[in-house]
């Protein structure tokens, strides 16, 4: 325990052999901000995503991993990136992935992922049951719910349609959204009848959290229902 401990105070603080958080972030952020090329009318452009792989010792490499999984780690990464830019506005930030393996020393590369994984949904239930609905790489929100469009206005289409005819989905029902390396699931019309069942087993509601959304990851799965019986379910599937 001692020795993890004191690890760990390390891993945090830097250090001449450590790889400290700050120096992480810093180091990241510096990383894919390179990948930066220049547009039209000085327009800041990135890759549409990007892969960040971070070799360390072996005694570092859980610890790391830790890290980079934590949502906190990359919202963080994005706003050293923004400071960054000379326009905020209208720049889309890359997808980012993360991979850690064990090396005899530090170091962080960032590429453009072009082997990026693909996510997708596939709908158990309803009158679309089996179909698979994907979510390209490049997209940024998805919304999702009955029918084609997005709310009873007819001005917004459904990027994902759940169902066409089963009336308990709402049509403009939930919002999915990209936020760096994550997926953010945030109810709508759904309201309490939109649940998460994580893959540990453990459910919630998105209308129930402070925020009004929850994380997302494959292996996951979001329940539309009634209130009663009535259920279609969607599956998050990572390839």
């Amino acid at each position: 325990m001692v020795d993890f401990l004191e690890t760990f105070k390390k891993l945090l603080s830097g250090g001449s052999e450590e790889l400290g958080r700050d120096d992480l972030l810093r180091r990241v952020a510096d990383g894919i901000s390179r990948m930066r090329t220049w547009g039209a009318k000085g327009s800041e452009l990135f890759p549409p995503a990007v892969v960040v792989k971070i070799s360390v010792a072996d005694a570092s490499v859980s610890l790391i991993k830790e890290m980079v999984d934590d949502p906190a780690f990359d919202h963080e990464v994005e706003a050293r990136l923004k400071n960054t830019l000379v326009r905020v506005t209208g720049v889309r930030m890359p997808v980012r992935r993360y991979e850690v393996r064990e090396a005899s020393e530090n170091r962080i590369q960032v590429k453009e992922d072009s082997e990026s994984a693909v996510t997708r949904l596939t709908i158990e239930g309803g009158d679309l049951d089996g179909q698979t609905l994907d979510m390209p790489t490049r997209q940024r929100v998805f919304r999702m719910g009955r029918g084609e469009w997005h709310g009873s206005d007819r001005v917004v289409p459904n990027d994902l349609v759940i169902t066409n005819s089963d009336a308990f989905v709402s049509r403009a029902a939930a919002i999915i959204r990209r936020v760096g390396a994550f997926l953010e699931l945030e109810t709508r019309d759904q309201g309490e009848f939109l649940l998460l069942h994580r893959g540990d087993g453990a459910r919630v509601r998105p209308a129930m959290t402070a925020k009004g959304r929850v994380l997302v990851r494959p292996g996951d799965s979001i329940a539309f229902t009634d209130g009663a019986s009535k259920r279609i379910t969607i599956k998050v599937v990572e390839d």
